[in-house]
């Protein structure tokens, strides 16, 4: 138990003389203590303004001085005694905020408690059926409370050593802060009810994934050796992936309002997905190591694939895109492009597809400028081994391979229209 008493009142005017019995104090992390004032000589109209050097270390109100539930330091309290609006004395008190090692940790949510006993027997070493704060930081594996149900991740905050933390499909609201959990390497919070994740601090972080939130925006600035980074299905209208030097899948799918993405610091990038976004404009002549890319259902009309000659799948369904030039997109394996307004469909240096999808493209009617009109060109891709399309009133003709063998089931096309060897 705590010594309250404050001395060493600094008198403003000499005549006047106060003291607080205490100079000092330390209090744990989350506990109070009140400090009492006395002023001498007494005055039965005075009035005790108290303030706090800083409120991220402890908070003051009406003498009870409270320490914030996470953060260790020191705060000047300050108090002023007052008649009306003049000041008659002020004294301090400097408050040293410490954790308690022994505390047992007090979880907003039971089942989430539950499990980490339950599920992780590492944890609760002393085996009294608690957690202790000294308990979290000693456990050093990782946490995955996916699908549980749970409405709080409050108390991940005392686990400072834990390098993963996967609490997908839950119903987790509001924020998520990680800030304390400096060491981690791998989040996962997909598919909740999250409008806010800090991960500011967590400079080792590698991957990270919080698709299907609520997120309007998300700061990945201090997360420098970031590799994945899935934040598809939100809200977000902004995305900066500049600080990301090391991003190499980045999949921001069916965010709506998000309108563009600056790529021009991302040269390790290997997969890109921004289907169901509004980018219009998306420059990838930096990105020449990409294989994978989705830009479906999306308002770009054009698009530049010619640096990204390793470029290997491609999708661009439902997108507004009028041509596609895939010439130096030698090992390109999978396109998907129904739904387009592309009007000409050139394949001849893609001897690598396996997979074509070029179904409901109303305006296809060649495979380039010195082909027949209303003719598919597919000779040069022997190695497809399915296609789809259907649904093009201008092809009347597909042209296949010699080997070619008709499968309904694999290699589909319009009731109308031939193969041609």
């Amino acid at each position: 138990e705590f010594d309250t008493n404050v001395s060493d009142w600094e008198a403003e005017i000499p005549e006047v003389l106060s003291t607080l019995e205490l100079k000092d104090a330390t209090i744990n992390i989350g506990e109070s203590e009140t400090l009492i004032p006395n002023l001498i000589p007494s005055n039965a109209g005075v009035t005790y303004e108290w303030v706090s050097s800083d409120v991220n270390i402890a908070t003051v109100a009406n003498g009870v001085v409270t320490a914030n539930a996470t953060t260790e330091g020191t705060a000047t309290i300050t108090v002023t005694a007052k008649d009306g609006v003049t000041s008659l004395a002020t004294a301090t008190c400097e408050v040293t905020v410490t954790e308690d090692d022994n505390a047992i940790i007090h979880f907003q949510d039971d089942v989430f408690r539950e499990v980490l006993l339950n599920k992780y027997h590492g944890i609760d070493v002393s085996g009294d059926n608690e957690i202790s704060k000294s308990e979290a930081k000693d456990y050093t594996g990782e946490i995955n409370v996916d699908g549980v149900g749970i409405t709080s991740l409050d108390g991940i905050q005392y686990f400072t050593n834990i390098t993963t933390i996967s609490c997908n499909k839950n119903n987790i609201n509001g924020s998520l802060d990680f800030s304390n959990n400096t060491l981690l390497e791998n989040i996962s919070c997909f598919t909740n009810n999250l409008s806010s994740i800090n991960v500011s601090n967590n400079i080792k972080l590698i991957n990270f994934v919080c698709a299907n939130n609520i997120l309007e925006s998300i700061n990945i600035e201090g997360n420098p050796d970031l590799d994945t980074f899935i934040c598809a299905q939100n809200r977000l209208k902004t995305l900066d992936v500049s600080f990301n030097l090391k991003l190499t899948n980045l999949n921001c799918n069916v965010n709506p309002q998000l309108n563009e993405i600056n790529l021009n610091s991302n040269d390790e990038l290997l997969g890109l997905e921004c289907s169901g976004t509004n980018i219009s404009v998306l420059d990838l002549s930096g990105n020449l190591k990409l294989t994978d890319l989705g830009i479906g259902n999306t308002p770009i009309e054009n698009i530049d694939l010619a640096y990204n000659v390793k470029l290997k799948h491609l999708s661009c369904t439902e997108s507004e895109i009028g041509e596609l030039n895939l010439e130096s997109n030698l090992l390109l394996a999978n396109l998907e492009c129904s739904g387009t307004r592309i009007r000409s469909l050139n394949l001849k240096n893609n001897v690598a597809l396996i997979v074509l999808k070029c179904s409901n493209c109303d305006g296809l009617r060649d495979s380039g400028p010195s082909e027949t009109a209303e003719k598919l060109d597919l000779r040069r891709n022997d190695k497809l081994q399915e296609f789809e399309c259907i649904g093009l009133p201008g092809i009347s003709e597909i042209l296949v391979w010699p080997a070619f063998e008709e499968n309904d089931s694999v290699y589909q096309k319009d009731a109308g229209t031939s193969f041609v060897k």
